[in-house]
């Protein structure tokens, strides 16, 4: 008892840190988009090319240039962002430095040859003409989160798990470059940011007519939820069509619990959004933010298999791997609508008609929390007979 007393106050006291800091960013942030000489020495200068007016460039990144579909001032716009990618971003929301395409990677894989990768460059006229890209597949794209890599174990296994039985375009968002700031408060201050690179970098494949719209699904863990969030605003905004399907495993709570739907992932950002959690109140957010929210075992610490002394790195993880294997299975991993975990363990919650099923998508009139229980080791899942 006085060890589980012990764990639950340094918890707290870890959500206390995690909050003060995230507050001093934000004071930070704000200090850079408030007029005045600091913010101009942080915010980044823009040339904007002479042939372009700024009233022109200032409608651009608000959606409204792309309506007129001017060909001789698209083509401007192009040449635009590839020269000077998005290092506009950080004045726009006060970033403290600057971020362009090269602090992101996108890296493309097919099933024919799983293990290599075509790194896609949207300041490269010939890139994406000479990518395996093939428009009638349904393109998955693959976030990681704080202190990972495109290399890292979500983003790999994610991928493995799509190919393993059909063809599919397959994109890898590396951010390691700003994920690997030691500093947390610092990496989620950039995440507004590299969300939109992705989603301009996205939004161009579509716009060049390399892959369709309708089979974008983005998959993104804790931080990288909140990415794959931004980059489903910045295509809606810059397409004038909402992206059908994005996948949030854990989203990150520090710093983002509390945000308003503009400042986080949200269930306005697709279609439909889908919300899997498993580290919930702690180091993933607890509250629904996506049209179907599933919570296995409760969603919350510690879940079976975990341990109370690994600071929620395990349960923070089981929702990509509950994920990977609720895509290799048709039964298992359904949800049940239910008001709490309490209720559905006792079988309150036997509702088979309005289950849902993890990783299927649904239309985005399906809302609710679901329920589920798995197992404290792979394989996770619980066959839906197990529950009665």
């Amino acid at each position: 008892m006085k060890m589980l007393v012990a764990y639950r106050a340094t918890r707290m006291r870890n959500k206390y840190i995690f909050s003060f800091l995230c507050v001093v960013f934000s004071a930070i942030q704000l200090a850079a988009s408030s007029p005045g000489k600091f913010s101009k020495a942080l915010q980044w200068k823009l040339d904007v090319p002479s042939e372009l007016s700024k009233s022109d460039f200032e409608r651009l990144y608000t959606g409204g240039m792309l309506d007129e579909r001017n060909e001789e001032k698209f083509e401007q716009i192009q040449k635009l962002r590839h020269l000077q990618g998005s290092k506009r971003l950080g004045a726009e929301h006060g970033q403290v430095g600057e971020l362009d395409y090269s602090d992101v990677t996108l890296r493309l894989y097919r099933q024919k040859d799983k293990d290599k990768y075509y790194k896609l460059k949207i300041d490269d006229a010939t890139n994406f003409k000479n990518a395996p890209l093939n428009k009638s597949l349904e393109t998955k794209i693959i976030i990681h989160g704080w202190m990972n890599s495109g290399e890292s174990w979500f983003p790999i296994l994610m991928k493995d798990t799509l190919l393993n039985d059909r063809d599919l375009n397959v994109i890898i968002v590396d951010w390691s470059s700003v994920s690997y700031g030691f500093v947390y408060p610092w990496t989620a201050s950039y995440v507004p940011e590299v969300g939109k690179l992705v989603g301009e970098v996205v939004f161009a494949l579509i716009n060049d007519n390399y892959i369709n719209v309708t089979s974008v699904h983005f998959v993104g863990h804790s931080l990288g939820a909140h990415v794959a969030g931004f980059a489903g605003k910045r295509i809606n905004k810059l397409l004038q069509k909402t992206v059908p399907w994005i996948t949030g495993l854990d989203p990150a709570r520090p710093c983002f619990n509390g945000k308003p739907a503009k400042d986080r992932l949200d269930v306005t950002d697709a279609e439909y959004v889908e919300i899997v959690h498993t580290c919930a109140d702690y180091l993933g957010l607890l509250q629904p933010i996506g049209h179907i929210d599933f919570y296995p075992n409760g969603g919350s610490l510690v879940q079976p298999g975990c341990s109370y002394y690994d600071v929620g790195a395990c349960s923070h993880a089981r929702s990509f791997q509950y994920y990977a294997e609720a895509l290799t299975t048709n039964r298992s991993f359904i949800g049940y609508p239910c008001a709490n975990i309490v209720d559905f363990t006792l079988g309150l919650c036997d509702d088979d008609d309005a289950a849902k099923k993890m990783g299927k998508k649904y239309s985005a009139d399906s809302y609710g929390k679901m329920f589920l229980l798995t197992r404290s080791s792979a394989p996770f899942h619980v066959e839906p007979d197990d529950h009665e």
